[in-house]
């Protein structure tokens, strides 16, 4: 902190980092699932489906804008179905493929939220990658819908994995409530230190 705050960096972000403990109580689960009016959910391992290809990555431009950022400054980032299929690339190659659920809006084909998580083959930790939901399908609890729907498959799929462990920006109270209620707990903090280039 001291050598930051020397050269001119200021901290921007403080990032908590949250563990959950697998399997969720069956009481739990049931308490999370909910029926979904007008969305439907789709879960994939390792590679997206050629059909969603397109609209995911799409999706996936919008992370590095649509999460709370309110002190730090964070570039757009371009996605096409191309750079998605070299990250499943080089994660399937590292070992740790991507299991992804997506909830799709059944009037317009859109991804309306998504989640994913890089699942390991041996050791009993997955980490959470992106979890999004499209500012025009907020408040229809799809957050929690994806992420409820990602741990059951994780059982099926991975049924390894003991612990997941997610990142989130403090001030994104929106998703540190669904974790909480999915029982994550506090387990690190990181800072995010930026300077401004005059």
């Amino acid at each position: 902190m001291r050598f930051a705050l020397r050269h001119g960096y200021t901290l921007g972000q403080i990032e908590r980092s949250s563990e959950l403990h697998l399997p969720l109580p069956p009481a739990l689960e049931a308490g999370l699932t909910m029926p979904l009016n007008g969305f439907r959910l789709v879960s994939w391992w390792g590679a997206a489906p050629d059909d969603l290809l397109e609209r995911f990555a799409a999706m996936k431009a919008r992370m590095a804008t649509d999460i709370p950022q309110t002190g730090i400054a964070v570039d757009p980032e371009d996605w096409d179905g191309e750079r998605v299929r070299s990250q499943e690339r080089t994660l399937v190659a590292r070992g740790e493929p991507l299991l992804v659920t997506a909830a799709v809006h059944e009037a317009t084909g859109e991804i309306a939220a998504y989640t994913e998580l890089a699942v390991p083959a041996d050791g009993t930790k997955a980490e959470q990658y992106d979890t999004l939901v499209a500012r025009a399908h907020r408040g229809h609890r799809l957050g929690t819908a994806v992420k409820l729907r990602n741990i059951q498959e994780l059982g099926r799929r991975a049924p390894h994995i003991r612990r997941i462990l997610t990142w989130n920006a403090d001030e994104n109270d929106p998703m540190l409530a669904i974790n909480r209620a999915f029982g994550f707990r506090p387990h690190a903090l990181t800072g995010h230190w930026q300077k401004t280039l005059e």
